[in-house]
């Protein structure tokens, strides 16, 4: 079940909080005392998903929308908690007569971080959610009472769970996302047992009523002791209301349809196949006794035999949105805090210490991956081991350093999955406006550098004297900050991918594919002989190249390397000034490549500003790609 309200409320142990002043004003809203969607519609690909949809909830209430399945449940709250926007929707949605979105929204997936305890879960969504006015001992006590609430005290300091690590069961961590949006928004029940269903939707309900919340949820088939705990009720069918009103009215609503409701049956039930066609014997008969429904409901909220609450409602509906709301209407409303006291590096700070500590206790982000380039670094250190300077084992150094940048450049796929999971979470908090892109991404760039620099220090460690290379400090530090800003670069490229197309499969062979073209163009046929399509186009934005290029000139750059000496002289693979000692030198190697006028420098600017350019380019997907 999905659920969202049209308020920020928080709720703790008992009625403690409703008696401190301080938390009271956030807690029990006053300004809002409506919420009124008229005539909604929407199509999507020529599809009338929503026809003319009225409805209207007062402050206090817990409203359920039902419907089989592909009614158009999900897709109305979205519409009003203004997820969805654009020509193909059509109608209007106030509060109090205002069309300022003040909506939250807990979807039905529970995206949540599998490294974080219950109580870590909430304490972030708390620093996220509430006011800075808000002390640290009132967000903690705040936290607890939720867990009380929900019965997670058993498992307050047990992790998530994630697909190594075991966590808390299902039916927990659909409470743990109930609780984590209480701090924001009230919950929905699927994913619980009816006995779980029945106490959460019980204190939903209190809750609603004491701290004058206003709850909207969509139910798929709920028991009847869930059922009778809402005050009012939308039936959807086909896109239309079938009815809305008071649940408790419902049964003369339908009782006037001939509608035979059993004595002591469950009323959702019924409603519910009464107003389902898909699985009718006879369909033709189940499609007119439902557009009859529909049809009547208009005139029968007008008759004068239909109860009048509802027929006050309806005026409601009219009256709000054609009329402002007097301030004279709420004369005991207080001033609610809002989220806008907390400054942007604030959130950066928390979204920065959350990431840090998901970086730190998740095994397949990193710790699996300093496993695995410490490998590589050890095939390729042994495999390479210890080359002499001859021309016979100069390749040795050639191609440990470039497939080694290949390979750890190409082993950044390992870092798709733990970037979904962040997304998923980021969507969710972004669409409730917890925060926005721009802390995200950078918070992302941010607690990520650090970490890779450990991946790869494991790597350079390994292989760099494994091999051999040069010996000197400024040489192994050059060649460590030029495999950084390789992984740096792919993981940017993996953030992009996943940001552009953010699925598993899809994003983990994107990036493979752009890894293997810019592993062929970096540095395996000579700049020189490259396809001039090639040579200025992607050559040019090829990261790989620029790495491997600093690489080659740290490490050739001054060296000497002995010829093949043979019976008739000494057989030089270049030629150069030294081929008199039965020498080459590795300048003129670099010179044969044209890395002869290479400035270091200046490519770590270019190797920044490729970074750059992916992490803008994945903040742009993210702005435009909200799912």
């Amino acid at each position: 079940m999905v659920s969202f309200e049209m308020q920020s409320p928080t709720v703790t142990e008992g009625h403690s909080w409703a008696e401190k002043g301080g938390m009271q004003a956030y807690v029990a809203h006053q300004t809002v005392n409506s919420f009124v969607w008229n005539n909604v519609s929407y199509i999507v690909k020529d599809k009338l998903i929503l026809d003319d949809i009225s409805g209207y909830v007062k402050r206090g209430s817990l409203m359920a929308i039902m419907g089989p399945s592909g009614c158009g449940k999900t897709s109305l709250l979205n519409i009003l908690s203004a997820r969805v926007k654009g020509s193909s929707v059509s109608g209007e949605v106030f509060a109090d007569s205002t069309t300022k979105p003040v909506c939250r929204f807990v979807e039905q997936e529970d995206n949540l971080i599998g490294v974080l305890t219950v109580r870590e879960t909430l304490l972030f969504a708390a620093k996220l959610d509430l006011p800075k006015s808000v002390t640290r001992k009132e967000r903690e006590e705040l936290v607890d009472g939720l867990i009380k609430i929900f019965g997670l005290e058993d498992v307050r300091n047990v992790k998530i769970g994630t697909a190594v690590q075991k966590g808390i069961s299902g039916g927990q961590k659909r409470r743990v996302s109930i609780a984590s949006q209480l701090i924001s928004l009230p919950p929905p029940t699927s994913g619980l047992d009816s006995e779980a269903a029945f106490c959460v939707t019980r204190d939903i309900l209190k809750m609603a009523q004491q701290f004058n919340m206003i709850i909207i949820a969509t139910v798929h088939q709920p028991s009847t002791v869930v059922f009778n705990l809402f005050d009012d009720l939308l039936l959807l069918s086909k896109g239309k209301t079938v009815y809305c009103g008071k649940r408790e009215e419902s049964e003369d609503f339908f009782a006037a349809h001939h509608v035979l409701i059993p004595v002591h049956a469950n009323l959702a039930e019924v409603y519910l196949s009464v107003i389902n066609t898909d699985f009718a014997v006879d369909k033709g008969a189940a499609e007119r006794r439902l557009n009859k429904l529909t049809d009547s409901w208009k005139g029968y909220v007008n008759s004068p035999s239909s109860p009048s609450s509802t027929k006050d409602d309806t005026a409601l509906i009219v009256r709000s949105v054609t009329s402002p709301s007097t301030p004279t209407e709420a004369d005991d409303s207080e001033e609610v805090p809002t989220h806008l006291g907390r400054s942007f590096l604030y959130v950066l700070w928390v979204l920065c210490h959350r990431s840090t500590l998901n970086a730190m206790r998740n095994v397949i982000a990193y710790w699996l991956r300093v496993v695995m380039y410490m490998a590589l670094g050890v095939v390729m250190g042994t495999t390479f081991f210890h080359p002499p300077l001859t021309q016979e084992r100069f390749p040795d150094r050639y191609h440990a350093m470039y497939f080694g940048m290949c390979f750890t450049s190409f082993m950044s796929v390992a870092g798709v999955p733990a970037f979904l999971e962040e997304r998923a979470v980021f969507c969710r908090e972004r669409a409730n406006g917890q925060y926005g892109v721009l802390h995200f991404s950078i918070a992302n760039a941010l607690v990520s550098s650090p970490f890779v620099l450990l991946v790869i220090l494991g790597y350079t460690l390994v292989m760099y004297w494994g091999v051999q290379l040069k010996e000197t400090a400024s040489d192994f530090l050059i060649f460590l900050l030029f495999n950084w800003l390789n992984l740096l670069a792919a993981e940017a490229q993996v953030v992009f991918v996943s940001s552009m197309m953010p699925n598993f499969v899809i994003a983990l062979t994107q990036v493979a594919f752009l890894n293997g073209l810019w592993m062929v163009l970096a540095g395996l046929v000579s700049r020189q002989l490259l396809p001039k399509f090639w040579k200025y186009t992607f050559a040019n934005l090829d990261y790989q190249r620029y790495v491997w290029e600093t690489l080659a000139v740290n490490e050739f750059r001054g060296r000497e390397f002995e010829c093949t000496p043979t019976p008739a002289g000494c057989v030089c693979q270049y030629a150069d000034a030294l081929n008199a000692q039965c020498k080459w030198s590795g300048d003129t190697y670099l010179e044969s490549l044209q890395y002869g006028n290479v400035n270091i420098w200046e490519w770590f600017a270019v190797l920044i500003s490729i970074i750059i350019i992916f992490r803008s380019l994945a903040a742009a997907a993210l702005f435009y790609r909200r799912k």
